[in-house]
């Protein structure tokens, strides 16, 4: 056997992500749609856009209250961070729809963890979170984007962090948010 070959895969059917979820990926990561084939559809993803820790905290809190309202369990649903858990915008110690978040998978909490420690794994519902407006084009945020993204098997919201609004007025805001969603096939939420 030979031990230095290279071995590689290339899978062109999605078995995780519904349609609009793949669509999001092949967009964000500039891969042809017509590259993967995926018959199943689901709800489109959509996007979150905040400026302090509050809004993230509310927001995680009404997506998690809908996650379970469309009948998943706190175990189906996953908060990601692109970053560490302790660098990230959302307080491990709070609370969303009743529910307490744990770094690890345990019956009736959220999971709260990094894309890189959840990588190979998957969950019905993904929020991901903090993704800094302003470093979208560095290709390490793209591919924690990616991973995080692609974990989720039905239902994706992604939370941008606005580091990079300074002086913007809201329209001018809201149309860079609006243009940001359309580039990427995200429903602005």
């Amino acid at each position: 056997m030979d031990t230095k070959a290279e071995c590689r895969l290339v899978i062109y059917r999605n078995c995780r992500n519904t349609h609009e979820i793949a669509d999001f990926i092949s967009r964000l990561m500039g891969i042809p749609a017509d590259r993967y084939e995926n018959q199943i559809h689901g709800l489109p993803p959509t996007a979150f856009f905040y400026r302090d820790d509050e809004r993230l905290v509310r927001r995680a809190d009404q997506f998690v209250a809908q996650m379970l309202r469309e009948g998943l369990a706190p175990e189906d649903i996953a908060i990601l961070t692109i970053h560490s858990v302790k660098h990230s915008h959302l307080p491990l110690d709070a609370k969303l729809a009743g529910h307490s978040l744990s770094l690890t998978p345990e019956p009736d909490k959220i999971l709260f963890t990094s894309t890189r420690k959840f990588k190979g794994l998957e969950a019905k519902a993904v929020l991901l979170i903090d993704a800094e407006t302003s470093r979208l084009d560095d290709p390490l945020i793209r591919r924690l984007l990616y991973v995080g993204a692609s974990r989720a098997a039905l239902c994706l919201e992604v939370a941008f962090y606005e580091d990079d609004v300074g002086e913007k007025n809201r329209a001018t805001r809201k149309a860079d948010e609006d243009a940001l969603c359309v580039r990427l096939g995200l429903q602005n939420h």
